[in-house]
């Protein structure tokens, strides 16, 4: 018995001599972040994303109201595009004499430039007959110097039968086959969605909208995460996943699976347009080349000759639509096309940029009613650079869904943003941070849909309250183009995207789900005191400059900066923010040994903000990570860039380094 108890004795001094020894070998930094484990609960299988408060008091700051814009009329309205028939306005007929002219995409040759037909004149007291969907039109004065008094853009519909795409007829729309509208705008959180655009998201509520609370963008910018629900593929590699489509300057989409020639297959009508032909998603800066051929039935992309004299996109007016589209949808009016002076008396911010919804979303779809037609409109004019900017279109949108309400018996809605703002001063604070993860997604199911497949709402609903991500929606666009809503269970299988309409699980992470690890939000994040962070930050700023040490060493090796320039080298002048991320419980604790903490391997990440010193002036944010056992730091995944900053990487042409250069004479 003595001896029993002699042996039992040694075994649990030996066993607690060897579990201090351990406790003692552990950093101070993985004991704070057990007790952060400890203190915040962490669901070990479960990603709970955060529901943030559009109103946090940390954020109210970051929030104005902006003025209601009120745009100067520069020009009578002299002509008019209805019903197909181009006319001059009766008061005009005798004082003015006009021409015009109709032009298309360049198919074939570029999506930058645009085939023009000869001039026609215009028969004042009968109109002329257009038959394609664009026309420039010029008017000048009757008397012997003869001088421009009017210029304009028009744009209709033309209603096809027989698609340009596969070349076959259009199918008739049904309650399997649905219509869809995707109603995109650029840069948007839920939460400035509700703050910017409260009326506008009032009536998404009234009219039975399920809001995704748990959707997370799966890149950094527009490109990324639309080509993400566009063709269900990652178009720019992490450090995590790699790119399953070219990642190139100056190439063609033709080519990428979009989800839309999957909608033409089945018989749909197909439509895509975008408002800023500057910052395009697929024309970046002349970066990227568009598409050689129309990359659907209806496309409409603005260009640079809607430009006069050399006044660049950002200047367009165009003609008031809503007493068009109230009266008369029947027929649509002109589109946003970029151009310099307005055309009718009256000019309202719906002119400038929220035409294109109003004007097209109504006549488009009235126009196909009874027929299969999937629209894409993606506006960025007002959303992308400006936090609240977009407020002054609120009343337009609310507008917009009501009188249209009518239109989506029959329609799939989805209303849905790329991602959250990346640059406004919002990014300072942990709640910015998020809302740049967290982009607006709402759906609306047609009635008689729902009475036929009840399941598809109640799927909906639940998976509302899951993460989603924008690569559920490419699987969710597909279902829909093929029929299927067959009530299939998905909730027991991981994958990397699932149907928005189906059962799915609730035990998802990032990295299932092809989010990177920058941008989960299921990493807790509990912000730190600077002092704490200082070696993290400095740690980052070295990263920073031994890029740019490194381009200036090597412009003769590999030519990516212009010679006579140099990037600056940036020096720390504060640390703006510092958190300590807390990343899944699988990483701390060790799965071989029962679930126990474990020591080797765990890495602990810290985000910092940090502001460089004149002339720069650079907010630059990233994660620092730093393996505990060997004391070894690096920066993980891409740095961001959270100010703008102009022109001032003009030196350098690698994307990258474009965040983070500040251009100066090398003889400085």
């Amino acid at each position: 018995m003595i001896i029993l108890l002699f042996i039992v004795i040694i075994y649990i001094v030996y066993y607690a001599f060897n579990a201090i020894r351990a406790s003692k070998s552990v950093p101070l930094e993985f004991l704070k972040y057990q007790r952060l484990l400890k203190e915040n609960r962490l669901s070990r299988n479960i990603c709970s994303v955060p529901r943030l408060d559009p109103w946090d008091r940390t954020i109210l700051k970051y929030y104005v109201k902006p003025q209601p814009l009120h745009c100067k009329s520069l020009q009578n309205n002299v002509t008019a595009l209805q019903d197909g028939v181009l006319t001059v306005l009766p008061e005009y007929r005798d004082k003015l004499k006009c021409r015009c002219r109709t032009f298309e995409h360049n198919t074939g040759v570029s999506d930058s430039e645009v085939k023009y037909d000869d001039w026609v004149d215009v028969v004042s007291n009968e109109g002329l007959r257009i038959t394609k969907e664009f026309v420039e039109v010029e008017c000048y004065n009757n008397g012997l110097l003869s001088s421009k008094v009017y210029s304009y853009h028009w744009n209709q519909i033309i209603k096809r039968n027989t698609s340009i795409i596969t070349k076959r007829p259009f199918r008739a729309s049904s309650i399997s086959r649905p219509s869809v509208l995707m109603f995109g705008v650029d840069s948007m959180s839920r939460s400035n969605f509700i703050r910017t655009l409260p009326k506008t998201y009032a009536q998404l509520q009234k009219l039975g909208f399920v809001d995704l609370l748990g959707h997370v963008k799966v890149g950094d910018n527009t490109f990324v995460n639309l080509g993400a629900m566009l063709t269900g593929k990652r178009s720019t590699a992490t450090r995590e996943f790699k790119n399953e489509l070219p990642d190139e300057w100056n190439i063609y989409f033709d080519d990428w699976p979009f989800v839309w020639k999957l909608f033409s297959d089945e018989g749909y009508v197909t439509f895509f347009a975008e408002d800023r032909p500057d910052i395009g998603t697929f024309n970046y800066f002349g970066w990227l080349c568009g598409f050689k051929f129309p990359p659907t039935d209806h496309y409409f992309r603005r260009s640079t000759p809607g430009c006069y004299s050399g006044t660049p996109a950002h200047s367009l007016q165009l003609n008031y639509l809503s007493e068009y589209v109230r009266f008369q949808v029947q027929f649509v009016p002109a589109i946003p096309i970029y151009f310099q002076g307005c055309m009718r008396l009256e000019v309202t911010v719906l002119d400038a940029v929220y035409a294109v919804y109003f004007c097209l979303d109504s006549g488009f779809l009235t126009k196909y009613a009874g027929t299969r037609s999937f629209a894409l409109h993606w506006t960025q004019d007002l959303s992308h650079d400006y936090l609240n900017a977009i407020n002054v279109a609120d009343e337009d949108y609310e507008r917009f869904f009501i009188e249209n309400s009518s239109s989506f018996n029959n329609t799939i809605v989805i209303v849905f943003s790329d991602h959250g703002h990346r640059y406004d001063a919002i990014r300072e604070t942990i709640i910015g941070r998020l809302e740049a993860r967290l982009p607006f997604a709402s759906i609306l199911l047609p009635k008689e849909f729902v009475m036929k497949y009840p399941h598809t709402l109640i799927a909906l609903r639940e998976n509302s309250e899951k993460m989603t991500t924008q690569f559920d929606f490419y699987t969710t666009l597909t279902n829909i183009a093929l029929g299927h809503f067959t009530n299939a269970d998905s909730s027991n299988e991981i994958r990397r995207a699932y149907n928005l309409l189906d059962a799915t699980p609730m035990m998802r992470q990032c990295f299932e789900a092809n989010i990177p690890e920058d941008y989960c939000p299921c990493f807790h994040e509990m912000q730190l005191n600077v002092k704490e962070s200082e070696e993290a930050a400095n740690e980052l700023l070295n990263f920073i400059n031994a890029r740019l040490e490194q381009s200036n060493e090597n412009t003769q090796a590999a030519p990516h900066i212009k010679d006579g320039f140099v990037c600056s080298k940036l020096v720390l002048q504060t640390i703006e923010y510092a958190s300590i991320r807390i990343p899944p419980v699988k990483l701390v604790r060790d799965p071989q040994v029962a679930g126990k903490v474990a020591s080797k391997g765990v890495e602990i990440s810290y985000r910092v903000v940090i502001r460089v010193k004149p002339p720069s002036k650079a907010l630059f944010e990233g994660v620092v990570v730093k393996d505990l056992m060997n004391n070894v730091w690096k920066v993980s995944g891409e740095i961001e860039r959270n100010n703008k900053y102009g022109n001032t990487s003009h030196c350098v042409f690698d994307p990258l380094l474009k965040k983070l250069c500040h251009c100066i004479s090398a003889s400085a």
